[in-house]
């Protein structure tokens, strides 16, 4: 169907399908939260050069893979990568 209002309309439109009553309205599915330590730049500049941002980038990305490696078997997904792109 959708393929078919592509073709006619010239775009896609999206189809819905939350309740079966009222399909605007999305299912709902449980939803984990993890929080991790804070980090904090060093010195906090107010106008940090790429260099920076770069490098508290990286040690953003280092805590979310131990974050996400210390927890994924408890969530039943031991043998999961996570993949930052």
């Amino acid at each position: 169907i959708q393929e078919r209002l592509q073709q006619r309309l010239g775009f896609a439109l999206p189809l819905f399908c939350g309740l079966s009553w009222l399909p605007l309205v999305p299912r709902r599915r449980p939803l984990t939260t993890l929080v991790g330590a804070p980090l904090w730049p060093r010195g906090a500049p107010l106008d940090p050069t790429e260099e920076q941002v770069d490098e508290f980038h990286q040690l953003y990305c280092q805590a979310l893979r131990e974050l996400f490696d210390t927890h994924k078997a408890s969530y039943g997904m031991a043998h999961a990568s996570l993949d930052l792109v």
